[in-house]
């Protein structure tokens, strides 16, 4: 493998472990139990999901900064993002404000491994 493919590869793993940290998190509760800041998930929990998940991808692209410190937030938006999606399919009213769901997800993440990475 040349190195733009294993950096590649090494780009598309710490998106998708963003992805699962937020997604096996987040996914299983009920969107009616969802609040971030006072319910489920407990905001140590997202925090600390995000900031292992962070550790992942300093540790998988090492050699970079803000690389990595984008991958994370960027496989959170994504698994919130898709919980809108198959939630909306089956109720278009439950995700009427979505964009601010994903902000929330990417700028608390985000905001977070900032800190870790630095």
């Amino acid at each position: 493998m040349t190195f733009a493919v294993t950096h590649r590869l090494r780009l598309v793993v710490a998106t998708a472990v963003g992805i699962l940290a937020c997604g096996l998190v987040l996914w299983p509760i009920p969107y009616e139990e969802v609040a971030l800041l006072h319910g489920r998930p407990s905001l140590a929990l997202w925090l600390l999901s995000g900031a292992g998940s962070g550790l992942v991808a300093a540790f998988l692209l090492r050699r970079q900064f803000v690389i990595p410190m984008l991958t994370v937030p960027a496989g959170f938006a994504i698994a919130v993002f898709g919980r809108v999606v198959v939630e909306g399919l089956a109720d278009r009213t439950s995700h009427n404000l979505w964009p601010i769901e994903v902000g929330i997800a990417t700028g608390v993440v985000g905001s977070q491994n900032l800190g870790t990475l630095s």
